[in-house]
């Protein structure tokens, strides 16, 4: 059984449910809501859920499935696009170590495709753009780990730069760098016969960056408002491709992942672990929102905290 995993929270799991259509597999996330949906800083955990079938870490998340969150009740998008599909969908609770997440996911699936919208999982960890590296890179070491128990695994990344984190030619040179050490697959692509299911998911679920490549498939291209206009994320007819890639290519690159796989820590740990050796995440983003700052100061300061340099290689950032 095949699996396409969201591995970086937030809507990203539209994109993989669209894939996972295509591909004839099943769809799951690691469930990870943006904070205007969640005002709990950090992913959601198995505990979170009511409704929830299944035991840490993989359990399975349909259309009435809910969530706890600082006593609110919110639906969160593996839910939302449960009920779009019609079946239910997998979700990894990622309190738990990488380890022991890659061991469920292998009991079940001899095939696992990580999908990352935008292209965070590329990076270093320590760009001065970048916002959320933290869930992309968790799952990174996940799927590394699950590389290592002999299943075949890859990571597969589409609309880079969609989400207007990093820019597309910063985000070009890395994948050069992974194609010069023989980590590239091959290729994916949606085309407009998946406008449809594409359509249907991003007006019911909450995502931006996903909705930039039904924007493409639909003939837009340039630079494009997104997050209420305070970022810009450029889109053309390139957005619907996903770039396939070896885990093992791409966690040469992102230290963050490396870090998480070396330690086998659990997201939360990660988090703290990290921010002792300088890298700020979204994680310490969402909790200076949810001590009042607005989400433009909130993510200033974790940005003005960063402190850690990128060493990997292809590295070198000269901003958008």
């Amino acid at each position: 059984m095949r699996l396409v995993l969201a591995i970086g929270g937030g809507g990203d799991i539209v994109s993989a449910a669209v894939l996972a259509v295509k591909l004839g597999a099943e769809a799951g996330l690691l469930p990870w809501e943006r904070y205007v949906v969640d005002p709990e800083p950090g992913p959601l955990l198995r505990k979170d859920f009511l409704g929830a079938e299944g035991d840490n870490p993989l359990f399975l998340i349909g259309p009435d499935a809910r969530a706890v969150r600082r006593g609110r009740i919110i639906t969160p998008q593996g839910a939302c696009v449960s009920s779009v599909l019609g079946r239910r969908v997998y979700a990894i609770s990622p309190d738990a170590p990488p380890s022991l997440v890659a061991e469920a996911l292998t009991s079940r699936f001899d095939k696992i495709i990580g999908v990352d919208v935008g292209g965070d999982v590329l990076a270093c960890g320590c760009e001065p753009e970048l916002h959320s590296p933290l869930a992309d890179s968790y799952s990174l070491a996940v799927l590394k780990r699950a590389e290592d128990l002999g299943v075949d695994v890859e990571v597969a990344v589409v609309g880079l730069g969609a989400d207007g984190e990093l820019g597309r030619d910063y985000l070009v040179s890395r994948v050069s760098t992974i194609l010069a050490n023989g980590g590239f697959l091959g290729y994916y692509a949606l085309d407009p016969s998946d406008s449809g299911i594409l359509a249907e998911l991003a007006s019911k679920c909450v995502t931006e960056a996903s909705r930039n490549i039904l924007r493409a498939l639909r003939g837009e291209f340039g630079e494009v408002a997104i997050r209420g206009g305070s970022r810009s994320a450029y889109i053309d007819v390139f957005t619907p491709i996903f770039l396939r890639f070896k885990p093992s290519a791409v966690i040469s690159i992102n230290e963050i992942a490396a870090l998480i796989y070396k330690h086998d820590w659990d997201i939360l740990k990660a988090a703290l672990e990290l921010r002792k050796m300088g890298y700020t995440t979204e994680y310490d983003f969402e909790k200076y929102v949810a001590e009042g700052l607005p989400p433009s100061e909130a993510l200033a300061r974790a940005k003005a905290e960063r402190s850690c340099t990128c060493n990997s290689p292809g590295a070198r950032y000269e901003g958008r």
